[in-house]
């Protein structure tokens, strides 16, 4: 699933907030606001500082809750913004499955299974046809009723390997250990979540399981093909790494594969993804201070 830039969403101190899950958690922000936090000039509370993943308060100068000015929260990572950008269009993706969740699965023996960022089905339907029983976990309740549809028009024993679920990543903490594998394909969340998103997504990977994330490269952004214009939504699989507990884990891949692409002039361009897979050991973690590195292609 890809993403565009991020909208400001306007919160002053006489803000009425309605009661849905994402709301509430902004209120109880203001609520902590005015119990004492005293936003400064010129400084940003992020998830660092113990707020919600999403969002971001500034302060223009001391004191309390009349001080903040604005919650500053990406529109792509609402709801709202999805659901309506699925209404849209019949599909906004192939329907075909992500090439390097086909080439970097194919070998593993199906088990439970989880596709974080699920969009209209097609890894999930994918998956299942292997014989995987799969959690497919997204947002958009338009594009989860989308997908399964799908899956029932590929037949009942497909529909019935997959659970459809409708979390928001950024907050969703998966059950610790659960799943043989779990892919993240083209997720571009912006850098005040994304680590946290990886550390849950990788708890999640049961002991011999597999972790797959893909996206696009940086280097994307000095192309003509259309991509978010902003360079915080990418990722190297130097990143992900990074958010891995140490002695856990064997890279398998960490790459930067080049492929063909054709920019809406008709021009051709080379595109270039990150690519990343490692498996979590079964053997106990505190044998190697850092994740060995079996890598097939780094470049």
């Amino acid at each position: 699933m890809n993403h565009t830039r991020p909208a400001m969403v306007a919160a002053m101190a006489t803000k009425k907030f309605s009661r849905s899950p994402r709301k509430q958690a902004e209120e109880s922000i203001v609520a902590g606001l005015r119990g004492g936090a005293r936003p400064a000039g010129g400084t940003v509370y992020t998830q660092a500082a113990g707020y919600a993943p999403w969002l971001t308060v500034r302060g223009s100068r001391p004191g309390g809750l009349r001080d903040v000015e604005e919650l500053v929260m990406p529109e792509e990572l609402g709801e709202e913004f999805w659901d309506e950008r699925y209404r849209s269009a019949a599909a906004l993706w192939s329907g075909n499955p992500n090439r390097y969740l086909v080439s970097e699965t194919a070998d593993l023996a199906p088990g439970r299974a989880l596709d974080a960022g699920s969009g209209e089905g097609a890894d999930a339907i994918w998956l299942a046809g292997r014989g995987w029983q799969v959690t497919a976990v997204d947002f958009s309740a338009v594009a989860l009723q989308r997908a399964a549809a799908h899956a029932r028009q590929r037949g009942s024993a497909i529909a019935a390997r997959i659970e459809w679920a409708r979390e928001d990543l950024t907050t969703w903490i998966p059950s610790p250990g659960r799943y043989d594998l779990v892919t993240a394909q083209y997720l571009h969340l912006p850098s005040v979540v994304r680590p946290a998103v990886f550390r849950r997504l990788a708890a999640a990977v049961a002991a011999g399981g597999t972790l797959l994330i893909a996206g696009h490269h940086p280097t994307d952004l000095q192309t003509t093909m259309p991509r978010p214009q902003d360079p915080d939504r990418y990722f190297t699989g130097d990143e992900v790494a990074s958010a891995l507990e140490p002695g856990q884990w064997d890279i398998i891949t960490s790459a930067t594969p080049e492929r063909a692409g054709t920019d809406p002039d008709g021009r051709p361009v080379t595109l270039h993804d990150t690519i990343f897979r490692a498996r979590r050991r079964s053997r106990p973690a505190g044998q190697s201070a850092r994740p060995k590195r079996h890598l097939r292609d780094s470049h």
